[in-house]
């Protein structure tokens, strides 16, 4: 089971952010495996109010979405019954988010979106307050359906519906992917339809307490901050490899390893020898200060972030403009390549 650890901070923000009316979309974002599925989990079954909102939640690394039928499918439960169930107060988890009778999926065929608007304005109509939640919703974005059309794009038109303009129901999107979010605001409407919040890694004094908990002395503490920061879920594997008779040098090591292999294969194969050297200077930066200002290079890094967000080597934090490594092991990996490039 995940590790969950404090984020009163991120259960506040989000419990505040639902008593408000419906009026944008949220997106969740921040590293991979910093626990934005643990703790979007933790809060909707032991913070909220099922009697007041229906939580429709669909996480997209737990189904399979291929093609558009597929996406319906994840969506929509079909059902023989003549009327189509209401959405009712409790929490439908990667189960469907919809019901759908014979009478509907005529009009399914034309114009899903608007069979799912009807359900939530009826769902409202009811008392109930519907929150839709999908996680690691850039898995969406290269599904086309009719031929053309892009899903992401009516489905953020349906987003934008049912929350800015019709205040209906809340929309809550996670991603690990940064530099989706960049995308999403290089469109106006979303942009001005788009609030961010972003989840981080945990911070040095939950590390410690957790650690702490775990019979580990300051100097195991110590060492284990500097070699994997705050990422939660190494620190768990370092945990039960240290608890399987492993040494923890050896258990952080392994992780330092495994990033400098990726980057080592990753970056003189899917990279131009342009591209090369602008990731070498950025991985200066970033073995210097912790990070890189995306400013300083301007376009170099336009087709260079996208590769490098989508291997979960860099993250863009979009608010900041700034480039990190998606874990404290990655920075690790970026010297050891940066210190075997000097020596050749």
């Amino acid at each position: 089971m995940p590790v969950f650890i404090n984020r009163n901070e991120e259960i506040h923000f989000l419990s505040n952010w639902l008593e408000r009316e419906p009026n944008s979309l949220l997106f969740v974002y921040g590293p991979k495996s910093c626990g934005k599925t643990t703790l979007i989990s933790k809060f909707i079954k032991q913070h909220l109010d099922h009697r007041k909102f229906a939580i429709n939640y669909l996480n997209l690394r737990q189904v399979l979405v291929y093609n558009f039928q597929s996406f319906l499918d994840s969506f929509f439960v079909k059902t023989t019954k003549d009327k189509v169930k209401e959405i009712v107060a409790g929490i439908t988890m990667n189960i469907g988010f919809f019901k759908l009778n014979v009478d509907d999926e005529a009009i399914m065929k034309k114009n899903p979106f608007k069979v799912m608007q009807e359900q939530l304005i009826k769902a409202q109509k009811k008392g109930i307050q519907p929150v839709i939640i999908i996680d690691e919703i850039q898995t969406l974005k290269n599904i086309y359906f009719n031929g053309e059309q892009n899903l992401l794009d009516k489905l953020f038109n349906l987003f934008v519906s049912l929350t800015k303009e019709i205040h209906v129901a809340h929309v809550i999107l996670l991603t690990s992917d940064s530099y989706f979010i960049e995308d999403i605001y290089k469109n106006a409407k979303l942009k001005k339809s788009t609030e961010l919040f972003h989840v981080g890694h945990l911070p040095k004094a939950d590390v410690k307490e957790w650690l702490l908990k775990e019979n580990f002395d300051e100097k195991d503490f110590q060492y284990m901050w500097e070699k994997l920061g705050g990422s939660a879920w190494e620190i768990t594997q370092v945990l039960s490899k240290y608890k399987a008779g492993e040494s923890i040098e050896n258990a952080c090591e392994y992780f330092i390893n495994d990033e400098y292999s990726k980057l080592f294969d990753f970056i003189p194969t899917a990279l131009t020898k342009e591209e090369e050297a602008v990731v070498q200077k950025v991985h200066i930066d970033i073995v210097k200060k912790g990070y890189a200002y995306s400013g300083d290079y301007y376009r170099k890094l336009q087709t260079i972030v996208p590769k490098m967000v989508e291997q979960d080597i860099w993250f863009y934090r979009t608010d900041k403009q700034q480039i990190t490594p998606n874990s404290a092991s990655i920075r690790w990996a970026m010297k050891r390549l940066l210190e075997s490039q000097s020596q050749n």
